[in-house]
């Protein structure tokens, strides 16, 4: 076998010039043709791996890692190529460092994705600095923005918010526009939301949907739509909430992303489950693919789907499956380490119990309900749960739950 330094220097030339082509090709695809590229998945693999290898190839092949970073978000492929990242981070040369933010911002993002905030801020926070060291303020607008997302998660809102603003000051003084611009306004909204302030979260969907902003490219839109949509939800307006949704679903064939029509099927339900259709919401909720999940790890989406289910068993009475549903979404919210959605899971499982003749196990749930809901009391959603979780609690005379 060759080492890397036997390796003719003709061929990796060739190699280089093979992956320079592959991210023009990639670059030429805008988000209604990226199924196209499903099928060079693994060449494009192939290639990014040699790439990386080899010094001579290796800024080569981390273009291309760049040039694919909204391809593999669009594809739900971000698990399966996050170790080529983490590759390309270990390989980079100490005299590169604008490649080393990039790549530590851009894994970052992967991470989030994944769930692991802890890991991915810390590599937000490391691009940041370097970004400021080299004096590239749009890079420190991104990472600064993935720092604020990475709180927003974590369920600190000060910190998030504070990001949130640092990053648009640095967008600004960088003459960034269109979808970052756009992210940052959408997470100032969705830290209201949390708050309970709806009308301070409408003043920001608006800018984060505003023409004045340039580039809206049709995925990052239904995003921020996705997000607005929850905001009228909770708030009551419902009707508007449709109108976005209708939006929202006029935009999906634009994406063809299975992800996202999941995603959207799931808002569906959110909504006509507040308005008490109870057949719409299974519907809905029932559309999305729990094997499709499964099998590329959307852990969140499939415990928010079963939870779903759950809830809509439990307004038809039929108790022992939506305790099976609840019973299997609480897990995964376990797994996943989301205590408020956890919390919520643990109540209606309760009244699931309590359905079944247990009001001991629907006592236990409860208590570990409140204990969990307890910790987040400036999360009007969260504080709402906690509130209705007590006042049965104590009506059917559970014990005082344990600090």
């Amino acid at each position: 076998m060759r080492t890397v330094s036997e390796v003719d220097p003709r061929f990796l030339k060739i190699m280089a010039a093979n992956l320079t082509y592959w991210t023009t090709v990639v670059r030429a695809h805008e988000e209604p043709a990226y199924s196209q590229l499903d099928p060079e998945r693994e060449n494009l693999r192939q290639g990014v791996a040699f790439g990386l290898a080899h010094p001579d190839t290796w800024e080569a092949a981390v273009q291309l890692l760049m040039a694919l970073m909204d391809y593999l978000e669009s594809r739900g492929g971000w698990h399966t190529w996050s170790p080529w990242l983490e590759k390309a981070l270990a390989t980079c040369p100490a005299e590169q460092p604008h490649w080393r933010g990039k790549l530590a911002c851009r894994l970052g993002f992967f991470y989030r994705l994944d769930g692991r905030y802890t890991e991915a801020l810390a590599l937000h926070r490391e691009a940041c600095q370097i970004a400021e060291g080299i004096g590239d303020h749009a890079e420190v607008g991104w990472a600064t923005l993935g720092m604020a997302d990475e709180y927003y998660y974590l369920h600190d809102q000060v910190e998030a918010e504070h990001h949130a603003r640092s990053a648009l000051r640095a967008f600004e003084a960088a003459g960034v526009t269109g979808p970052r611009v756009r992210a940052a306004y959408s997470l100032l909204g969705m830290l209201a939301t949390e708050r309970g302030e709806y009308a301070q979260a409408e003043v920001a969907y608006q800018e984060a949907l505003s023409p004045a902003w340039g580039a809206d490219p049709v995925r990052k839109r239904v995003q921020n739509l996705m997000n607005r949509t929850i905001a009228l939800r909770y708030a009551g307006r419902l009707a508007e909430a449709h109108t976005c949704i209708e939006e929202i679903f006029a935009l999906l064939p634009k994406i063809s992303s299975a992800l996202m029509q999941m995603e959207a099927q799931n808002l569906a339900g959110f909504v006509y489950f507040a308005e008490q259709d109870w057949a719409a919401a299974e519907q809905a909720f029932r559309a999305m693919d729990a094997g499709y999940l499964r099998r590329f790890g959307h852990v969140s989406l499939l415990a928010e789907q079963a939870n779903n289910l759950g809830n809509v068993a439990l307004k038809y009475q039929a108790f022992g499956a939506a305790a099976e549903q609840l019973a299997y979404a609480a897990g995964l919210f376990r797994e996943l380490k989301d205590d408020i959605n956890l919390g919520n899971t643990l109540g209606d499982w309760g009244t699931a119990c309590l359905g079944l003749g247990n009001p001991a196990q629907a006592c236990a749930l409860w208590g570990e309900a409140l204990a969990v809901l307890q910790k987040y009391p400036d999360h009007a959603w969260a504080s709402h749960r906690r509130q209705a979780i007590q006042v049965t609690y104590e009506k059917l005379g559970c014990p005082a739950p344990t600090e």
